[in-house]
């Protein structure tokens, strides 16, 4: 007999990893290097926690919420102050909708805490990084024009984060939290005087647009990034040749060393 083998989602979250990662030339020998080994583990596991983090609001939150709901509904039908709960401005089924707006709460805390690791751990493998060179967050800002921390230039960060912030600090309404920032495309004719109602539908599309567009964007930008900074934070670097001290970049001084050097090897 048989026995049918069920996928476990775990470990489909690491072989499609492993499959998108093996993608990128000299992966395999890349993980050789114990930074870049570094790097690429803290990527796979903090990236599977933000769809882990999706999956329980996904299928453990929310069918909860439900349930707690249909008691509730229940117990207020069979209590002997129905009437007068019923009276009051209040709907049980307005707790679905909560609890999908804390879901991009969490979803955003998630990500933006990944964004700032993300920037710290890019500086501690970046050679000879230290206090006196410039950390890779700066040096987006300086030389490319890119800060991911201002959400609202990402239409997919930006839809997350501004619900999330209507969350936090409107309960719900529909309200800017920084005037100078437009709201996301989807709330323009959006009453403020109305809270944000999600379906578990919307929700879904929303987040998976949200990490599938944003994750490739930033850890593409990033990549490239890195490199360029630490080309920049050692162009001052010096190193040795028969005794004396060059700048790193420095072609003609490398120009006469390496003319030296062929000069020593025709004698040997």
């Amino acid at each position: 007999m048989t026995h049918k083998t069920i996928a476990n989602p775990p470990d489909n979250t690491i072989q499609a990893f492993a499959t998108e990662f093996a993608k990128i030339p000299n992966y395999h020998r890349d993980m050789q290097d114990p930074d870049l080994k570094k790097v690429y583990t803290f990527i796979s596991f903090r990236v599977t926690e933000l769809y882990s983090v999706k999956k329980f609001i996904v299928e453990g939150f929310l069918p909860k919420t439900d349930e707690l709901i249909r008691k509730t509904e229940n117990e207020i039908r069979r209590s002997k102050y129905r009437d007068i709960i019923e009276s009051l401005d209040y709907k049980v089924t307005d707790q679905r909708f909560e609890t999908i707006r804390l879901g991009y709460v969490m979803m955003f805390h998630k990500y933006e805490v990944f964004v700032k690791d993300l920037f710290k751990i890019f500086d501690e493998v970046s050679p000879g990084f230290d206090e006196t060179k410039e950390p890779l967050e700066q040096f987006c800002k300086r030389k490319l024009n890119f800060n991911p921390k201002e959400w609202h230039r990402f239409p997919a960060v930006h839809k997350v984060n501004f619900i999330s912030n209507c969350t936090k600090h409107h309960d719900g309404y529909c309200r800017l939290n920084n005037p100078k920032h437009p709201k996301p495309i989807d709330f323009i004719a959006h009453s403020e005087n109305r809270k944000i109602y999600m379906s578990t539908e919307l929700f879904k599309q929303d987040i998976e647009f949200f990490l599938d567009i944003s994750l490739k964007l930033l850890l593409s930008i990033l990549g490239m990034a890195n490199m360029l900074c630490s080309m920049e934070n050692t162009a001052d670097d010096t190193y040795e040749s028969n005794g004396v001290i060059y700048p790193l970049h420095n072609d003609e001084a490398k120009k006469v060393t390496n003319e030296q050097n062929a000069k020593n090897w025709k004698k040997e």
